[in-house]
């Protein structure tokens, strides 16, 4: 239970389903609880944390402002715990950064580390600052030339569109036909390199679009205001939908480069990239 607050941690992975699945029943489903005591169990969370975290709807719950600002806290929350305890378990934790956990790739590349991790989110330019000052090990990301860069794979990236939307049902989509469209773009002291990547592609396609007005460092955030018709987002194609996105491939012959560093006098990185080699 966390400390001057009635909420232990089964209640944020509660919270967490319902976001990711839209429905209790099946946030329910997921969680192997009834659909009743998970609903009750929401509740709680709420009268705790001091603010409606759900819209409920006839079609689902969908996250309130507030819950969108609750929901990447209550996930690292529970990443620290798995980490914390991975650590007491097993001893010295390799310090890993990522601006984005929880997609595909990063997964893929945090299960072929030797445990304990304890992954750090931020952007690109805190990442690359805490790896020379030797506060992290590992950045996983595409920072360009750095020390020790082990060059993993290539990403395709893709176009997120509302269902129903006009290119939802194409097997790819040419960024020329969103040319009127509002697209979304990251902080561009957050992520450069994947701005640049945007920008290239618009080049590529000749045009420049508007951009929505609100930024987030969360990848989920953009993406719901896909799904309520507010704005497309270019992603990479790995990134998690929610419900009522669409990804599509982004016809283009540019793609995220995925790359580990780290210092090449630090002997837990040198080990752990080569694993990642």
């Amino acid at each position: 239970m966390m400390a001057g607050m009635d909420v232990d941690f089964d209640l944020l992975a509660d919270f967490l389903a319902v976001a990711q699945e839209g429905t209790t029943i099946a946030a329910a489903r997921a969680r192997h609880v009834s659909q009743p005591a998970l609903s009750a169990r929401i509740v709680r969370l709420e009268k705790a944390v001091g603010a409606a975290l759900f819209e409920r709807g006839a079609n689902g719950m969908r996250l309130t402002a507030a819950g969108q600002r609750f929901e990447p806290f209550a996930r690292q929350a529970l990443t620290a715990l798995e980490r914390g305890a991975a650590a007491a378990r097993d001893g010295e934790v390799l310090r890993v950064g990522v601006v984005d956990d929880e997609l595909a790739v990063v997964q893929h590349v945090l299960a072929r580390l030797p445990p304990p991790v304890q992954v750090q989110r931020a952007g690109e330019r805190e990442l690359r600052a805490k790896l020379q000052s030797g506060e992290l090990d590992v950045v996983v990301a595409d920072l360009g030339p750095g020390p020790g860069r082990v060059a993993m794979e290539q990403e395709e990236v893709g176009l997120a569109v509302p269902e129903g939307h006009r290119l939802a049902d194409g097997e790819s989509v040419d960024l020329s036909e969103t040319s009127h469209e509002v697209h979304y773009l990251p902080r561009q002291d957050f992520a450069p390199s994947w701005v640049a990547l945007v920008r290239r592609l618009f080049d590529e396609a000749g045009i420049d679009p508007k951009t929505y007005a609100v930024q987030s460092d969360s990848s989920l955030n953009p993406l719901r205001w896909v799904a309520a018709g507010e704005c497309l987002a270019v992603s990479l194609i790995s990134t998690p939908t929610p419900p009522g996105v669409v990804m599509v491939p982004i016809r283009t012959t540019l793609h995220y480069e995925w790359s580990a560093y780290g210092e090449p006098d630090n002997p837990r990185a040198t080990a752990a990239l080569q694993r990642l080699a």
